[in-house]
């Protein structure tokens, strides 16, 4: 279909309103991001008191994330919202991973609403504890191992937090440096 860039408005053409659709504006912000993942926030506490987790700004002002349910579809920007989520009771043995994520809901793929949202997946308890899949276009915030018979998630280990959506053309510093630590002469027929 037709379509309009950013800042432009919708026009009635005979009756149709006419520019940017969801899905372009999908594709607009895929195009900014090297990959998905915590702009900004989204930090994750434990609980000394529950089997929960919080998750807020951290040192950030706000939570932001960028998610993607194909590549098809583009990618959303929302903002993360901060709250508590409850998780289920430790196992009796073995141990699990509990995915701490967020994901902004979209009615036009079978969501109920049209809200960013916070959630939780246990995984499977097990010796050796897998990390579990989260529903399509949530992004990670963080994943933490729940031991047997642990009762507040501060007894929990941190396994890793979500990846960071970085911009795309970003450099994130130095990409190649070189010092020569030789301290010797240029051979011959080689040019500086």
């Amino acid at each position: 279909g037709m379509s309009t860039g950013i800042g432009i408005d919708a026009v009635d053409v005979a009756g149709t309103w006419v520019g940017r659709s969801a899905l372009d504006d999908r594709l607009l912000v895929r195009a900014q991001y090297h990959n998905l993942g915590v702009v900004m926030g989204g930090k994750v506490a434990p609980s000394a008191t529950a089997m929960a987790y919080t998750v807020g700004p951290g040192t950030d002002p706000v939570s932001v994330g960028v998610g993607s349910r194909s590549g098809a579809d583009g990618a959303s920007l929302f903002v993360i919202p901060h709250g508590t989520v409850a998780t289920t009771a430790a196992p009796a043995s073995g141990a699990r991973i509990d995915v701490i994520w967020a994901k902004q809901n979209d009615p036009s793929k079978g969501d109920a609403d049209n809200q960013s949202v916070l959630g939780i997946t246990p995984g499977t308890a097990n010796a050796a504890p897998t990390v579990p899949a989260i529903p399509a276009g949530a992004v990670t915030l963080a994943q933490y191992r729940v031991g047997a018979n642990i009762t507040t998630t501060s007894a929990a280990t941190l396994v890793r937090v979500g990846d960071y959506a970085i911009p795309y053309g970003a450099s994130l510093g130095a990409l190649y440096t070189f010092q020569d630590l030789s301290n010797s002469a240029i051979p011959a027929g080689v040019t500086p």
